[in-house]
């Protein structure tokens, strides 16, 4: 479980400390307040379960997989980026967020891609590891209710 996600700059979360509880934590506010890349932040904060690795009911899963397709389309636009690159973080290199789990913490930082495309808009959020020994975010189903 996610205890607390610390942004050092991610959109316009600055500087803030969100504490998480365990069973049911709520996200409100008004629009343009970063709910929804809040709801990415804790997604992306887990592998995507892969089905060789289920212990679950396949059939649960796929359910949840069409739940998050068709209910939130929201989060996926914030997966594909925008049409022009639209930087999460100007001026800032390296850490953008620590994501603190019950076990260990995990910072996390921005990778843009190709450096050959100048007309790359996209980036991703990836998780920074220790040098040396093989590491890997924890897998978990993640449903979005937004």
């Amino acid at each position: 479980m996610i205890k607390s996600i610390y942004f050092e700059h991610y959109r316009k979360l600055q500087k803030i400390k969100l504490d998480f509880k365990p069973g049911i934590n709520a996200i409100s506010g008004e629009n343009g307040t970063c709910k929804s890349s809040i709801l990415h932040i804790i997604g992306n904060s887990y592998r995507k379960i892969q089905k060789k690795n289920l212990n679950e009911n396949t059939k649960l899963f796929n359910v949840i997989k069409k739940i998050n397709r068709t209910v939130n389309p929201k989060i996926e636009s914030l997966t594909k980026g925008d049409k022009i690159y639209n930087d999460p973080a100007i001026g800032v290199k390296g850490k953008l967020y620590t994501v603190e789990y019950n076990d260990n913490s995990c910072d996390f930082r921005r990778h843009n891609n190709s450096k050959n495309d100048k007309n790359s808009t996209r980036y991703r959020l990836i998780p920074t590891y220790p040098n040396g020994g093989k590491q890997s975010l924890k897998e978990r189903v993640v449903i979005y209710l937004g």
